[in-house]
């Protein structure tokens, strides 16, 4: 299909310009406007001013109407010319958007093709990794290209199934309680070193988690022996009034007749005991009967 525009006048005729009195006409104009510089129209001149406006008007639509005549004069020609191009337009944009709805056809087609002839690849190869590596998470736009060759592709699904089983066997190592998390996050992106990051964090929080609960168990343990200690000294006997320097108390022996009387002194003293040692003191007072209380 060979065709040629031919033009059938040469452009080389039309005027370059399109001459007339232009240069008479702006100065007799600049003449007789210069009358109305500063005019200032009284009462008296108003009938004047309105037929000089009169006059200007007239003179203007003039001038209007000859430009709007030699447009269409001129515009005469290219606007016929125009509807003929826009014509010949027109018949060539019918096969254009027949061809393209045919390619477009044709490129749906091959593309559909292509997914289908690499989906049969990863149903040989993908194995045991099919719950975890859907055929859309695999899948790559750029192997829709005619540069990307199904060997490429093939090679592609290999590699990334040998690393996720790879990767797979790294994340077995993960503590099992964040095992199930960790894999989940490896499988959002296939991304191993996020799903390790994801591994960190939960240690951190886990760490965090141990050491508050530690200091909630020791605080409450504290807690425990603090009200035990407080027990036991409300327990306690009170001793005599330290005033007194000794007391007399009656005891009754059997077969005896009247009671022996046995004297109880008054001893101060102190000691540096643990809370442990402190406890066991206590409990050794008062199993002997012997009252006491902190000074």
């Amino acid at each position: 299909m060979s065709m040629e525009f031919v033009m059938g006048n040469s452009l080389e005729t039309l005027p370059k310009t399109i001459d007339f009195n232009f240069e008479e006409l702006k100065g007799q104009l600049a003449e007789s406007l210069a009358l109305y510089t500063g005019l200032v129209v009284t009462e008296d001149g108003i009938k004047g001013a309105k037929e000089d406006r009169a006059k200007l008007n007239k003179l203007r639509e003039a001038l209007e109407n000859k430009r709007k005549e030699v447009k269409r004069e001129c515009m005469a020609p290219y606007t016929d010319f125009e509807a003929k191009v826009k014509e010949l337009v027109g018949l060539i944009d019918q096969p254009i958007a027949a061809i393209d709805a045919q390619l477009k056809e044709y490129e749906e087609k091959r593309r559909a093709d292509k997914r289908a002839a690499i989906l049969e690849i990863y149903e040989e190869t993908v194995g045991e990794l099919r719950a975890l590596l859907p055929f859309e998470k695999l899948w790559q736009d750029t192997w829709y290209n005619t540069s990307v060759t199904m060997k490429k592709v093939r090679e592609a699904i290999v590699a990334a199934e040998d690393k996720a089983a790879s990767d797979l066997e790294v994340l077995a190592t993960v503590e099992s309680e964040f095992a199930e998390a960790v894999k989940i996050k490896y499988l959002e992106h296939l991304d191993l070193n996020e799903a390790l990051m994801e591994r960190s964090r939960l240690q951190e929080w886990a760490k965090r988690l141990r050491e508050y609960e530690a200091q909630r168990a020791a605080q409450a343990a504290n807690l425990a022996e603090e009200q035990r200690e407080a027990e036991a000294t409300r327990g306690a006997e009170q001793t005599p009034d330290p005033a007194a320097n000794a007391a007399q108390a009656g005891t009754w022996e059997p077969g005896g007749g009247e009671a022996v009387e046995e004297t109880i002194y008054l001893l101060r003293f102190e000691c540096q005991v643990t809370r442990d040692q402190a406890a066991e003191l206590s409990r050794w007072l008062k199993e002997r009967n012997i009252s006491y209380r902190r000074i």
